[in-house]
């Protein structure tokens, strides 16, 4: 077990030609450890990524990365190394998108690959949510639409450019920039190609999963059913589920089972969840819809395309660089940024009929009522 447990790099260590030097370990998962590191010719931070799966490599002696022995451990390195590969150059190619961190290289070292993208200076989204609620009862459907139109627009460019498919779509894989409010959707070490099956193990967040990519014998269905834009649709529905009901519909397969052995399925439309948690939220009939449509535990009844689910909200997609101006109001509550909560409060009351201004003597006086 410990073997597994594979040292990080340690801080000063130079990658990259000696271009990049490591700053400290910023997150580990199933898939790669990853860090911040600093560009020594730029002088600029950006975020590295390197491939070293926990269930089938460790990192030797002389810092070489190597399979486990025994079993496949070989091969399912070699080929996860060349996915991860390939799917680097492929994001580095990309051009800069709204909502979508950038790549900006690929490298070699050491018998493993690693993968150069910027540093995104934020919080994650479940964090500044959390940060959000406490000034505000519930997240406001304007910020519910920034978000999601911004995200969705990332997963069209991923989808249709880059011919991937994230599959790890969760609060802790979107960033909210510090400076801005911009959600960026980051971590791609559990994206496979749209066009091929790829003979690995499924990496996925269970709470947040489709399932079609849970292995067939949860699923039990005779032939594999296709994981594809949906199926990141489907994770991303549960999220916003999630940001306006805080709560969770049950796991994908435990729905399913119990499907099976009842023939009910055991979601709870997210109109019924508001209700039973009493929020006065007075989110349209269109964004609760949707929600539940990109819920739906069956892939074909579920949008098929980010464009298509746009489509369903009303909105467009963003396909514009990451900085520029949306015209759109500052998602949620960026980190560090409570300036603007009252403005912003005043403007949702107004809208929902429950503020009235009156000018007394010269002064205004703002008053809400339920």
């Amino acid at each position: 077990m410990a073997a597994r447990q594979a040292a990080a790099l340690k801080p000063g260590t130079r990658v990259g030609e000696g271009r990049y030097q490591i700053q400290k370990m910023i997150g580990r998962g199933a898939f790669g450890i990853t860090y911040r590191a600093r560009n020594t010719v730029s002088g600029s931070d950006v975020a590295i990524k390197e491939y070293l799966p926990r269930a089938n490599a460790h990192r030797t002696a002389n810092g070489t990365v190597q399979p486990l022995p025994g079993g496949r451990n070989a091969e399912l390195f070699d080929i996860g190394k060349r996915v991860f590969l390939e799917e680097t150059e492929t994001l580095r190619s990309l051009p800069k998108q709204r909502g979508l961190v950038q790549v900006l290289a690929a490298l070699r070292r050491r018998n493993t690959v690693c993968c150069v993208m910027e540093f995104v200076d934020g919080e994650e989204l479940k964090t500044v949510v959390e940060r959000t609620l406490r000034h505000r009862p519930f997240i406001p459907e304007r910020t519910i639409r920034d978000l999601a139109v911004d995200i969705v627009s990332a997963l069209h460019i991923l989808h249709s450019e880059a011919r991937l498919t994230h599959r790890d779509i969760k609060p802790a894989n979107i960033m909210i920039r510090r400076a801005t409010g911009e959600p960026v959707l980051i971590d791609f070490g559990a994206a496979r190609p749209l066009d091929r099956h790829v003979e690995l193990p499924p990496l996925l967040t269970r709470s947040y999963a489709a399932l079609e990519q849970f292995n067939s014998d949860v699923t039990h269905y005779s032939s594999r059913m296709d994981v594809g834009p949906w199926s990141d649709l489907f994770s991303l529905s549960v999220v916003l589920y999630e940001m306006m009901s805080q709560g969770l519909p049950r796991p994908a397969d435990e729905r399913f089972a119990t499907l099976r052995s009842t023939g009910e399925d055991p979601y709870v439309p997210i109109r019924d969840n508001l209700a039973r948690s009493g929020f006065d939220h007075d989110y349209s009939d269109e964004l609760l819809d949707l929600i539940d449509a990109g819920c739906a535990l069956h892939p074909q009844d579920r949008p098929r395309s980010a464009r298509l689910f746009l489509r369903r909200m009303g909105e467009r997609l963003r396909v514009r660089k990451a900085g520029a101006q949306t015209g759109s109001a500052t998602p949620i509550v960026a980190p560090g940024q409570v300036t603007g909560i009252i403005a912003d409060w005043t403007a949702e009351l107004w809208r929902r009929g429950k503020l009235v201004i009156i000018a007394v003597a010269g002064a205004t006086v703002i008053a809400a009522y339920a």
